[in-house]
């Protein structure tokens, strides 16, 4: 498990780079979307991808920008 982060968060990091603060270790990511940005905005729209780091989780969308969340903010995870 422990190489197959370490493979996508290599393979990732050029993406997450820029957004990146000082120190940050990003520890996996992936592709994912963000159902409610979906469907609200229409599809494609929450279409990104997903990194958690050290410090944060941060969704990069490909149409608008993109969400960074403290990992001390989240209470919950939930998976569909």
């Amino acid at each position: 498990m422990l190489a197959d982060n370490f493979e996508l968060a290599r393979r990732y990091w050029p993406l997450f780079e820029p957004v990146m603060e000082p120190g940050e270790s990003l520890l996996t990511a992936s592709a994912a979307i963000y159902v409610e940005l979906s469907e609200r905005l229409g599809k494609a729209f929450g279409d990104g991808t997903i990194g958690l780091t050290d410090r944060r989780f941060i969704h990069l969308g490909l149409q608008i920008g993109g969400l960074f969340l403290q990992r001390s903010d989240i209470k919950f995870v939930e998976r569909n």
